[in-house]
């Protein structure tokens, strides 16, 4: 639940049904339905605050540098997910359209056979006031290539028992600029969240040689 946000599920684009505060949302629409509906925008507010946190207490605790990887690298799935625009459509995998397996065909086939032919140049760091808002927009902008991907897929899929490579150089041929974009996008907002995390806490000093442990706690 904390990877993706059904965004349709509480009304239609621009999705003004949908509360950022997710204390709202789930007075507006019980627990049950936002935990269904995808997490992703409050988790990575979370999991932001911790990082922070962790870049703060450097150089004082032995355990820092450690939890900044840790953080780096869940806020690193959590935002790319969310530049993946069917982790914001209820639609996500092609299940209401009799579309199946289009999520893994568009994030892991697709990328796989042509990664070597992707031209990607992620945009500039840019200052990020809050992580979750900032995931909001990633996942309304992500939304708005839903509904070209399952056409594209469609589209390939004419004329064709099965998801061969003629299948697969046709999607990319009407997919590949948004997996290009997508995925450049994941690039730069990924270093910008990290980026932000080490500003708010104050631009410590980089690189910091890790504090002694004592034998008891390196075990």
């Amino acid at each position: 639940r904390r990877h993706f946000l059904d965004m349709d599920s509480y009304g239609p684009f621009p999705f003004k049904d949908l509360p950022h505060d997710y204390k709202a949302a789930v007075a507006a629409r019980g627990s049950d339905f936002v935990t269904k509906n995808g997490l992703v925008p409050w988790r990575t507010q979370e999991i932001y605050d911790q990082l922070r946190d962790a870049f703060r207490q450097l150089p004082t605790s032995p355990y820092a540098r450690d939890n900044i990887k840790l953080f780096s690298s869940v806020i690193s799935h959590y935002t790319a997910d969310s530049f993946q625009p069917l982790h914001a459509a209820a639609n996500y995998d092609g299940q209401l359209t009799g579309q199946h397996g289009i999520h893994s065909r568009f994030e892991t086939e697709l990328f796989d056979r042509y990664q070597q032919k992707l031209v990607l140049a992620p945009p500039a760091l840019t200052s990020i006031p809050n992580a979750r808002e900032f995931i909001f927009a990633t996942l309304t902008d992500s939304f708005s290539f839903v509904q070209p991907i399952l056409d594209a897929d469609r589209e390939a899929t004419q004329g064709r028992e099965f998801y061969d490579d003629g299948y697969f150089a046709k999607l990319f041929e009407k997919t590949g600029p948004i997996l290009e974009k997508r995925i450049a996008g994941a690039t730069a907002g990924v270093a910008s969240l990290i980026a932000q995390a080490w500003i708010d806490a104050g631009r410590p000093v980089l690189p910091v040689v890790p504090p002694p442990r004592s034998p008891r706690a390196s075990r």
